[in-house]
């Protein structure tokens, strides 16, 4: 193929692995924010115990961490998923703690 049509196609064609990535780091960071959000609404709420409260902010701690390791907020995530199988069970880890976490602290 000649090298100016190969440098065209790559010019219009969208990366898909660029949007997606960004798309994960955006979807990590609106739920990051409403994770925060709700903690701080639950936190003024008298019937919420202190120790929910106390795991809630724990695991947004932890998750804001692990995220940072695995570099999901500059869009390098799916990256470091492919080269990793250690990364993809841990991955897999953390959102079952996180699904038990929301579904019988709150």
């Amino acid at each position: 193929m000649d090298p100016q049509i190969h440098e065209w196609q790559k010019a219009i064609l969208p990366n898909t692995s660029t949007e997606e990535s960004i798309g994960i780091a955006k979807a990590f960071s609106d739920c990051s924010d409403l994770w925060g959000l709700i903690t701080r609404i639950l936190t003024r709420q008298q019937w919420v115990p202190k120790s929910t409260i106390r795991k809630l902010k724990s695991a947004h701690s932890y998750i804001r961490l692990w995220a940072d390791g695995y570099e999901v907020p500059s869009g390098q995530f799916e990256k470091r998923l492919k080269n990793s199988q250690r990364a993809g069970d841990l991955t897999i880890r953390l959102l079952q703690n996180i699904c038990r976490t929301l579904t019988q602290g709150v």
